[in-house]
């Protein structure tokens, strides 16, 4: 599954992380799964 979180329209938890992608992440780790983050960063 592939999820785009727009930053600049959900809680954040710092600059780069929204509170709905550590959530998510959380979720898939406890399960043992992967997760590839890329950060465009122009």
């Amino acid at each position: 599954m592939i999820t785009l979180i727009d930053l600049s329209r959900s809680p954040k938890l710092s600059a780069y992380v929204s509170r709905e992608f550590f959530e998510r992440a959380e979720s898939v780790l406890e399960k043992k799964g992967r997760i590839l983050v890329y950060f465009n960063r122009r």
